[in-house]
């Protein structure tokens, strides 16, 4: 290890999503707290996943792959060669697709006359906009019942989203909890308190004190 030769300090690789979940439990929204499921929405989608205090991982990758989870066998083909993955429907370039899709069917939308982007379309569910609104509660849904299996198994305190779509939270987190409240076990799910990320991607964690970095 040439990093760890140069500095004198200890070296770990690790998957982007475990370190970013691994941050939040330590310094974040999930500090203190020993059962955590974090997911992430972006251009990818996946999960990490906190039990009994430990993060579950495994060398160079995520251990929970959510993002290659089937949710519809005759959906569209994922870059994994299976179709129907979370990521065909959850992923922010999905969202944006459907958007653009569904945009010449409501020519009263704010959307129209302007770029569509991830800004544009949570601005416009802040506004009320019933496409943006809906485009992006479809996404919740899809993310819920994910969810809602992983529930069953983790029976995790807290959920975190971490996400660009936490711009239009007051849409994304009511789908995503009404999808997990109906679809998981009533004792599982009553308690969970779903929150955003305190970091807005795993980078910022370099914001945090020289102490807590070396924590990590």
């Amino acid at each position: 290890m040439r990093l760890a030769a140069r500095t004198g300090l200890p070296v770990f690789v690790q998957h982007d999503i475990s370190a970013w979940t691994l941050a939040e439990s330590l310094f974040g929204a999930s500090r203190g707290a020993q059962d955590v499921i974090q997911i992430v929405i972006d251009e990818t989608v996946g999960a990490g996943v906190i039990s009994g205090g430990q993060l579950l991982h495994k060398s160079g990758r995520v251990l929970v792959e959510i993002g290659h989870t089937q949710i519809d066998p005759y959906g569209q083909q994922c870059y994994c060669g299976n179709h129907g993955c979370l990521e065909t429907v959850a992923s922010t370039g999905s969202l944006l697709a459907l958007a653009a899709q569904r945009l010449p069917a409501q020519p009263d939308s704010l959307l129209n006359n302007q770029p569509l982007t991830l800004e544009s379309l949570c601005a416009a569910a802040q506004s009320g906009d019933r496409l943006a609104r809906d485009t992006i509660a479809s996404v919740g849904h899809h993310v819920g019942r994910i969810l809602a299996m992983m529930v069953n198994i983790f029976n995790p305190q807290h959920i975190l989203i971490g996400s660009p779509l936490n711009a239009a939270a007051d849409v994304l987190f009511p789908a995503v909890s009404n999808t997990i409240l109906q679809q998981s076990l009533p004792a599982y799910s009553a308690s969970i308190q779903l929150a955003p990320t305190e970091f807005s991607e795993p980078g910022n964690v370099r914001r945090r004190s020289p102490d807590q970095r070396r924590a990590l």
